[in-house]
């Protein structure tokens, strides 16, 4: 049982600093895209300066603005609020609060409580991260079919989005599956 719990807490102790990574990675390529969707704007309003751009794709109206959406959804994903929206908009909470890394303690100092306790933590802490990185998936793959790039439909990108917002709301759909169907999986989290 310890080195379960050893492996999954060291686990989460670098989980804030890859959602520091996905977030400067999300700034960067929201930037990248507002550039990139402005100048298609400016190519589609001078049919003239289409012959310096590459044959990589068809320049649309739609494809620009989804880009310009996307850009924006991807920059404010890196404010510090943008996860407690996504959670306060699906369940309604009004604070959003991640966890504290855990660290190794030895294995005679802990009691099953909690042990129980730091494994709840560090798996919600995984589970912040994936699903930001789920979303983050969603707004790319938004771009990518907006621009004719993917075969993809749409429909991948609101599961990407649904399984984003889930895992970001771990410990209420925990929760609601106690409720609903009584296997007690939230007495992880609290």
């Amino acid at each position: 049982m310890s080195n379960i719990v050893s492996i999954v807490t060291s686990i989460s102790s670098i989980v804030p600093s890859i959602m520091m990574l996905a977030k400067a990675f999300s700034v960067m390529m929201g930037i990248y895209f507002t550039g990139n969707s402005l100048y298609q704007y400016y190519v589609l309003s001078n049919p003239n300066s289409a012959k310096s751009m590459s044959n990589q794709y068809q320049v649309t109206a739609m494809g620009a603005t989804v880009q310009l959406i996307v850009a924006a959804c991807l920059i404010s994903f890196a404010q510090d609020n943008s996860v407690q929206n996504i959670v306060s908009s699906m369940f309604g909470m009004d604070t959003f609060v991640m966890p504290a890394a855990m660290s190794y303690i030895k294995d005679n100092d802990l009691s099953f409580s909690q042990i129980q306790q730091s494994l709840g933590n560090a798996i919600e802490n995984i589970m912040l991260m994936v699903g930001s990185l789920a979303i983050i998936k969603a707004l790319m793959l938004a771009r990518r079919i907006s621009l004719g790039l993917s075969r993809e439909s749409y429909s991948h990108v609101w599961i990407f989005l649904f399984t984003g917002a889930l895992c970001l709301n771990i410990k209420e759909f925990a929760s609601i599956l106690d409720n609903t169907f009584g296997f007690h999986f939230s007495k992880f989290f609290y």
